[in-house]
């Protein structure tokens, strides 16, 4: 709602209003997987949380049910570990950590949150493309730059 409120409120076609809904909705879902592997493999002192915070919560993350539902020896050792709930010791972390990786799970994040982004991008080639766009080519822009952020940070 957020990337669409203001063309809706300026009174702008149907057609960009609709357009900058789902670059909106489509950036959400990038910013939420980029944010799963930060809370799996963020630099503390970037991210603020402690290393693993996420697998340390216990949290099923996207990057975590797609490394438990992979077929792999490592989500069924994930499977395993997890099992009890949420990792207990320093070692367990760590393990469950380096088994969501080997699992594909990070990596599956990764290649989910740039399709997303992919498609938000498209979502702002559809505004450019509408004949007499009420979007300036400035904000395009701006919101072409926001998304790539939303990818490509470490916090």
């Amino acid at each position: 709602c957020s990337a669409a409120i203001g063309a809706l409120a300026a009174g702008a076609p149907a057609e960009t209003v609709r357009a900058l809904h789902e670059y909106g909705h489509e950036l959400g879902m990038s910013f939420q997987l980029v944010d799963d592997i930060l809370g799996i493999t963020g630099d503390p002192a970037v991210t603020g949380k402690s290393a693993s915070s996420d697998v340390r919560a216990g949290k099923r993350s996207a990057p975590v049910v797609a490394a438990l539902t992979a077929g792999t020896d490592a989500s069924r050792r994930l499977g395993d570990l997890l099992a009890g709930g949420a990792p207990t010791t320093e070692e367990d972390v760590v393990l469950a950590t380096k088994l969501i990786e080997e699992a594909g799970g990070i990596d599956w994040a990764a290649r989910e949150a740039d399709a997303h982004l992919d498609r938000a991008l498209g979502c702002l080639d559809d505004v450019r493309a509408l004949d007499g766009s009420p979007a300036p080519q400035r904000v395009l822009d701006d919101l072409v730059a926001v998304a790539r952020y939303v990818v490509d940070r470490d916090h």
